[in-house]
């Protein structure tokens, strides 16, 4: 079974958008960092943005795995901001890299 990673892009720059980069970015910081924490069958998740778009990559032991996050995920962000994603993108994981510098936090 192979890793599998989901790339999730939300253009916050469109028309009916009800947050902003900062929100969800304190969102993450709030909620987001103990609720991916630890989460069952996902290895990493990298969270985001620039001016006006926030996004994440992610990945995950199995296709499966991912699969069933995605739904929670997209409705959550959406339902803050008002808006879909514009990206959704699926890949298959041929390896991942950790360097020294270790993880980010928020």
């Amino acid at each position: 079974m192979a890793a599998a990673a989901l790339h999730l892009l939300w253009d916050l720059g469109q028309e009916g958008v009800t947050c902003t980069v900062e929100d969800l970015e304190r969102g993450v910081q709030d909620a987001g960092l103990a609720r991916f924490a630890g989460l069952e069958g996902m290895h990493h998740k990298v969270w985001f943005r620039d001016g006006h778009r926030y996004g994440s990559l992610m990945v995950f032991e199995s296709a499966e795995a991912r699969d069933a996050v995605l739904p929670w995920v997209t409705e959550r962000v959406s339902g803050l901001c008002g808006l879909a994603p514009v990206r959704v993108e699926s890949f298959d994981v041929i390896a991942v890299a950790e360097g020294a510098a270790g993880p980010i936090a928020a």
